[in-house]
């Protein structure tokens, strides 16, 4: 049984219900579009040519033989949904027929034209939905839509401004053809919308009448001439059928809908043009009058209908270019600017900033890059960095700038009840994404209290109406972070959906409710959801967001204003469940404090002085709840429990937090207060329990991949602190210091050369591979610098001083060949891996010119550099692509035209021989 929405469609192999198909196929959203005609092998055609068309769309398309005149057909499409499917989600009555044309043309008596116009257009169409109606009530979101006509609707039929409504010259016969048969049998489906509206409100039912405007259709039998009468696109009509479908009028069920937004109960007839004008005044509805706030000369209504008209076409035009192109990139996750924007993709909402933030851009020395002030040649580099930004650019896409977050933006054309229409799906699909999140080892977060979130979900399905938003936000943000981890995980669905799309549309859901919710005021559940928002956003990319870490300060300055930096024992007053979850949001906050300063290169927001919150106990969720009255001891620590790497990492947050503030610090330390670092560090990693201890791979074959990664998460910790620690001493020529940043760096990057071949299909890791996040990798790329820092010093001290002995160098640059093929791998997904992967080419390709034997020309001795060998390496990548030469891309590429000579041997003057 299908878990998109399934959306019924009658008479969808032609005119607006075919381009009703396609317009939800052009969406993000996943529907099982059930496709109806009268002719199966029309339906077949239709559902071929669509498929065809969209073959990215994450809906499919099935057929299906109805024909509405027909009893027996009916029950038989009933027969066939109700066992392959079950419910109906959507019912879209969109079969009708225009039938006038046939009596004026001869062609049908008159008895015949109205008969046949009421039994398609309102007897055929109730029968349908009457025999519908059961498997619509199984739906958890059911919508009932009957597709009419502005003609038809009586508050307008005197409107002597529509054509149509003018009265003929006096004497009979009548020249000119009326629709009167076509135009009552709409009033009729009016009607009977009405009806069904009263009968199914206390079921849930969302029932409308849309009017698509007048459309280029086959409405009639004559294409050619509606479009000649001023019918606009169908694709036009399509699109406003689909907001509908997807939450847009929600607020307006139960009436005709148009797509112009006026309501035919709102028409200007006998307008004065007041601002507001009279009758609306009088109807209590001053806000809808089309004349407020006008000024200057009457605007031409019907001129203004057809350049809207003309936009609205020109931009389906546009999107339907961009969806045909089997070249397009995926949607990213800053996508969605507003709902009525975010089915496109993000090339046509999304504006990007063509300055230079790197220019400007500071990073400490926590960032690998910051090594490369050790490496003078490689720092030259920046120097020379502007000629090649532009093409850099488009080699690798660019972080979005802070001004397309969506929670920086207002919710002024959105609701929340549009938000879960638009991006909830079925009961039954988030049950699914919640048993990933729960049940699996995944990435859980902690202040998620696992039995109180499940008693919230079940009273949210109780009643969706009244819940928070915020807590809503949460709810969107669990789903986004299983759909990643499904995504990374799971190959047949991703194979068979957009993972990022639908990641990003949960994502974009939760920034929505963020911002209904006013997050940015103290109350509950905002510290809460704006944290795991901002982890979702860091979580989607390689390298580092700096919108996530700006959204993690902003949760910071929220947890201090509102106590959670307070241990609940000594401030407020709290029951024991609510004070040991608060000191898990705490303990969450530092940690991704602490973390993405450091992936940024940037102080910390939290100063741990002036916090006295106690860590979390190791408990289970199941060891307290609501009801504790007197909270458990902590669980030993030998036992593995999912929390316990937490808890440990939770500890390492003090020494390592003093290692970020020392080295982005301006005053160096003395040996003595280096030595005493170091020794609490050490200390710090002995308290780290056996069963988080990494041992080799061969040793874990009866470990659980998320054990493995969480000692690995414990133990890169560990040695990044060593190695930010004793980096700058080492590159100053302290021997304790070089001891320890090679043997960390050594250890750091060869336990993720590991992990990483393992992270491969058939691999112990393979099912965690979604581990491998922005953390891990800077983690890597921090090693990898430290190494490239380590041979750089032991060339410039040459054999009288030696760093290294050989065998360790020879060691290191093994270390580091394996490691300039996993950073060519992941180039394309990473910038800052393909910008390392430059820098350790020219160290590689350096030592081995540098064990060359011949001189260069005019007697320099400087070794030189195979820049054709190396650039055809870096141009081949993983073997398969096809990228511009390094040289013309790389950042680190600092010799202008000089290509012939590169002296190693000129290193920066800070270092002591």
């Amino acid at each position: 049984m299908a878990s998109n929405p399934i959306i019924l469609i009658t008479g969808a192999n032609t005119g607006l219900g075919l381009e009703t198909v396609k317009a939800l196929l052009r969406s993000p959203k996943a529907y099982t579009i059930l496709l109806g005609g009268r002719s199966l092998n029309n339906a077949n055609a239709a559902a071929k040519e669509v498929q065809a068309e969209f073959p990215r769309s994450p809906s499919v398309v099935k057929t299906i033989q109805v024909d509405i005149e027909d009893d027996d057909s009916i029950s038989k499409a009933f027969d066939h949904v109700d066992n392959e499917y079950g419910r109906v989600d959507v019912l879209i009555n969109n079969a009708g027929g225009q039938f006038d044309q046939q009596f004026h043309f001869g062609n049908m008596t008159m008895r015949e034209m109205w008969n046949k116009s009421w039994n398609v257009n309102t007897t055929g169409t109730c029968i349908l939905t009457h025999t519908f109606v059961s498997l619509l009530l199984k739906s958890s979101d059911p919508r009932l839509i009957f597709i009419t006509s502005g003609m038809s609707t009586l508050a307008e039929s005197d409107n002597a401004s529509i054509k149509l409504n003018q009265s003929p010259a006096k004497g009979w016969p009548k020249k000119e053809p009326a629709v009167a048969a076509y135009r009552s049998s709409k009033t009729g489906m009016n009607m009977m919308m009405r009806e069904w509206t009263r009968i199914l409100r206390e079921d849930g039912v969302k029932v409308w009448c849309i009017s698509p405007g007048f459309l280029a259709t086959g409405l009639g039998g004559n294409q050619d001439m509606n479009k000649q009468m001023g019918g606009l696109d169908p694709s036009i009509g399509a699109n406003f059928v689909r907001d509908v479908v997807e939450g847009a009028r929600d607020q307006d069920t139960g009436k005709v809908v148009r797509r112009d937004g006026v309501q035919p109960w709102k028409s200007k007839l006998r307008c004065d043009r007041s601002q507001p004008c009279s009758s609306c005044v009088k109807r209590d509805d001053p806000d809808a009058c089309s004349y407020r706030g006008s000024t200057g000369s009457r605007v031409d209504n019907s001129r203004q209908a057809t350049v809207d008209g003309r936009l609205t076409h020109l931009e389906s035009l546009v999107k339907n270019l961009m969806w045909n192109q089997e070249s397009a990139p995926a949607p990213s996750e800053n996508d969605v600017i507003s709902p009525e924007l975010s089915r496109y993709p993000a090339e046509i909402v999304v504006q990007t900033q063509s300055e230079n933030v790197d220019a400007t851009r500071y990073v400490g020395s926590t960032h690998w890059s910051a090594i490369l002030d050790d490496i003078h040649e490689l720092k030259i580099a920046l120097g020379g960095y502007a000629d090649v930004q532009e093409a850099e650019k488009r080699a690798t896409p660019e972080a979005p700038a802070l001004g397309s977050e969506l929670i920086f933006g207002s919710s002024n054309s959105y609701s929340l009840q549009q938000v879960v229409s638009r991006f909830l799906p079925s009961k039954v699909e988030v049950d699914r994404y919640l048993s990933l999140y729960f049940q699996g080892e995944t990435f859980i977060v902690p202040f998620i209290h696992t039995y109180h979130f499940q008693r919230q979900y079940r009273e949210f399905w109780a009643d969706t109406t009244s819940v928070k938003p915020l807590w809503l936000s949460i709810l969107f943000s669990i789903c986004c972070l299983a759909s990643l981890i499904r995504g990374a995980t799971d190959s047949y669905h991703s194979l068979q959906n957009d993972v990022v799309t639908e990641s990003s549309q949960f994502h974009t859901a939760a920034g929505q409710c963020l911002v209904i919710g006013e997050y940015h005021r103290s109350q509950q559940f905002a510290v809460e959801a704006l944290a795991i928002y901002g982890q979702c956003k860091n979580l989607r990319t390689l390298d580092p967001s700096r919108e996530a870490g700006a959204i993690l300060g902003m949760v910071v300055r929220m947890a201090y204003e509102m106590g959670y930096h307070r241990d609940p024992d000594s401030f407020g007053s709290f029951t024991v469940f609510e004070g040991e979850m608060r000191r898990r949001v705490w303990a969450a906050c530092k940690q991704m404090d602490v973390m993405i300063s450091f992936l940024l290169g940037l102080p910390s927001n939290i100063c741990l002085e002036n916090c006295d919150t106690k860590s979390p106990r190791n408990l289970l969720d199941s060891d307290f709840d609501i009801d504790t009255q007197v909270l458990p001891v902590s669980r030993s620590e030998n036992e593995a429990t999912r929390l316990l790497w937490f808890i440990v990492k939770d500890r390492q947050m003090d020494s390592f937090s003093k290692v970020c503030k020392d080295a982005l610090s301006f005053k160096e330390k003395s040996e003595a207060e280096i030595l005493e670092l170091d020794e609490e560090i050490r200390q710090m990693y002995t308290t780290t329990p056996d069963v988080l201890r990494t041992r080799p791979l061969a040793e874990s074959i009866a470990d659980a991949p998320f054990l493995i990664m969480t000692r690995l998460y414990v133990e890169f910790i560990y040695l990044k602190g060593l190695c930010v620690l004793h980096r700058r001493y080492m590159a100053r020529g302290n021997v304790f210091s070089t001891k320890s940043c090679v043997k960390a760096g050594k250890r750091l990057v060869s336990q993720f050369i590991d992990m990483y071949k393992e992270l491969s299909p058939g691999g112990q890791l393979h099912a965690e591979r979604w581990m491998l996040t922005n953390f891990t990798m800077n983690d890597f790329l921090l090693g990898i610098m430290v190494l490239c820092l380590v041979v750089h010093t032991h060339r410039k001290r040459g054999s009288r001083h030696p760093a290294i002995d050989s065998a360790t160098e020879s060691e290191v640059l093994l270390l580091l060949e394996q490691s300039y093929d996993i950073c060519v791998e992941k180039s394309q997904a990473s910038r800052d891996a393909r910008r390392v992967s430059h820098a350790v080419g020219l160290i590689l390709n350096g030592a081995e010119s540098s064990n060359a034997p011949e001189s260069q020309p005019g007697g320099d001795n400087a070794p030189r550099i195979d820049l054709a060998s190396l650039s055809l390496q870096l141009e081949r990548g993983d073997g398969q692509g096809n990228e511009t030469p390094f040289d013309l891309l790389d950042p680190f590429n600092f010799m202008g035209n000089d290509f012939e000579n590169i002296d190693w041997t000129v290193f920066d003057p800070q270092i002591s021989g």
